[in-house]
């Protein structure tokens, strides 16, 4: 019997103790060096853990708990879940604390208030968004996960979130890490509008993060949703993965237009093998242009991470394109001349009228060289760059102009000069303007000669025109 009272007795002993050791474990905090380190419980085991850095070793705060079961979300997942244009609160149910919920409607305050901005691990607004996008793309396939701070650019990877002071303000703000293409970081936030909005798709370059987060302040508040400064990366551990994305072959088409094409084709091969999407990936576009624009494949299943990759829009150039049947020379006639084209492309196709505009010079009228310019029509979308053909508009030959004068003269004893006149169809010439005249041979009986020679802008050429020296016989009669 006694030996059985002393069994009770050890076990009760022993479960008490392991009840003090949660509480108090949950309740102290480790201070020394002025270094904090946050430790809470898993199961009476209490964590505390050192990073390494950029080679260096750093505090770490690591926050464990029993409850966090969820898989980890793509990017694409995410921005499904919380949409561009959405607010990250409960605006309209005060007593709402899910951070899941998304209203559209934004905050009535501009500062932050509990009955409407949503709050996750502590953090409000800006920062406990990215932080709970950092923990749902991370997730947790064990019963842990932990905080780590880097002030180094280089430790940069899509998921972490990024805390800095907004320069030329006393204001914070958190972003959390979309993806990474060389210097561009594309990120996610809410709360620009000071309304808890949502945006997505944004860009900063890394060399510019990283002025925001060298110029770090220290600050009264406790990590990580109440944080000890700003300017920071923090990241959350990686949830457990076979393989990531990036080390994936990854090949992006680019869109040819002309051939009918749409959109980009995306292949995923590993190890050989062709992977599936939405099964072991999914992709959106990050940006779209005319010319073409950027895809964010993102990992699923047994993959994680994201890559950027870029694709071009193709079209036919117009440079490569010839006329068919264009008359290249024309003659002065005193009107606006835009001779037609006709065009046909490199692959002998010809082009249609709505596929192409024509832009002629302004007011092409005058003898000179000209150019037509064809460029792809606002409704055609299989070609590019331009065409440009050249013709010319020469002087008017003066004999094609009808001229006038008086082809028999009476000699009177000095060189006769006939007046003449001459019309291009109805438009009188000036002489000295459009032409000049000279004589020959007039200074006796018999066939005088007028040469008529273009001048100035519109015509060339000569004329020849004869005329008859007659001398009139008198009757001399006597007295």
């Amino acid at each position: 019997m006694k030996k059985r009272i002393l069994k009770v007795i050890t076990c009760l002993t022993i479960i008490i103790c392991v009840v003090i050791g949660v509480v108090v474990s949950m309740l102290y905090r480790n201070e020394s060096n002025n270094e904090k380190y946050l430790i809470a419980s898993s199961g009476g085991v209490n964590i505390s853990e050192q990073l390494y850095v950029s080679g260096k070793q750093i505090k770490a705060d690591i926050v464990t708990s029993n409850v966090i079961q969820v898989q980890g979300k793509s990017i694409s997942e995410l921005k499904s879940m919380f949409p561009a244009g959405r607010y990250w609160n409960h605006e309209g149910s005060p007593s709402n604390t899910d951070p899941y919920s998304v209203t559209s409607s934004p905050c009535h305050s501009t500062y932050y208030d509990t009955s409407c901005c949503n709050v996750f691990e502590g953090g409000a607004q800006c920062h406990g968004y990215a932080l709970f996008l950092s923990y749902l793309y991370h997730g947790a396939n064990v019963s842990t996960y932990k905080y780590g701070i880097s002030h180094n650019i280089s430790d940069l990877q899509v998921g972490d979130v990024v805390r800095y002071r907004i320069p030329g303000s006393s204001y914070d703000h958190s972003i959390f890490v979309t993806g990474i293409n060389g210097n561009t970081v594309y990120y996610s936030d809410c709360n620009n509008d000071l309304r808890c909005g949502i945006r997505w798709n944004l860009q900063i370059s890394k060399s510019e993060l990283a002025n925001l987060i060298s110029g770090r302040l220290n600050s009264t508040y406790d990590f990580p949703g109440q944080y000890s400064e700003t300017g920071f990366i923090l990241s959350y551990s990686k949830r457990t993965i076979n393989y990531d994305i990036s080390e994936c072959a990854i090949e992006v088409s680019n869109v040819n237009r002309y051939k009918g094409e749409t959109e980009p084709k995306v292949t995923v091969k590993h190890e050989g093998k062709t992977l599936t999407c939405d099964t072991d990936y999914d992709y959106y576009f990050a940006s779209k242009g005319n010319d073409g624009g950027y895809i964010m494949i993102c990992g699923q299943g047994k993959f994680e991470g994201e890559v950027l990759k870029e694709y071009k829009i193709i079209r036919e150039d117009l440079a490569k394109c010839k006329t068919v049947n264009f008359k290249s020379q024309y003659e002065y006639n005193g009107k606006v001349i835009e001779p037609k084209v006709k065009i046909v492309d490199q692959y002998g196709r010809e082009l249609k009228t709505n596929e192409y505009d024509v832009s002629y010079p302004v007011y092409p009228i005058e003898p000179g060289k000209y150019k037509i310019r064809i460029t792809p029509s606002d409704t055609c979308d299989i070609y590019d760059g331009e065409l440009e053909i050249s013709y010319t508009i020469t002087k008017k030959d003066i004999g094609k102009c009808s001229i006038k004068y008086e082809d028999k003269v009476e000699f009177v004893g000095i060189p006769l000069c006939p007046k003449i006149e001459i019309y291009d169809g109805e438009k009188w010439l000036c002489e000295g303007v459009h032409f000049e005249v000279s004589y020959r041979n007039n200074s006796r009986k018999g066939n005088g000669e007028i040469i008529v020679k273009g001048k100035g802008t519109f015509y060339n050429g000569e004329i020849l025109k004869k005329f008859s020296i007659i001398v009139e016989e008198h009757e001399i009669k006597a007295h």
